[in-house]
């Protein structure tokens, strides 16, 4: 699975600040590419994930997250 934050607005300094956390699973990211970052994970059947986001300030940027199954 992997899950996607992108930046609406195309303000790229917002991203620098961001971070994305899948528990359990992934607790790495990846930046990009452009404004996004991402974190790809192996998921089992039956598991409940969480997506979180955190910031070392809050963002006044549209964000959109996306999920898909590779």
């Amino acid at each position: 699975m992997e899950a996607v934050l992108a930046v609406i607005s195309e303000n790229n300094a917002v991203v620098s600040d961001l971070e994305l956390y899948v528990v359990p699973g992934a607790d790495s990211w990846d930046r990009g590419p452009g404004i996004a970052i991402s974190a790809a994970f192996a998921v089992r059947a039956g598991v409940k994930y969480e997506i979180r986001m955190a910031s070392a300030r809050v963002p006044s940027e549209e964000l959109e997250l996306s999920v898909t199954m590779k």
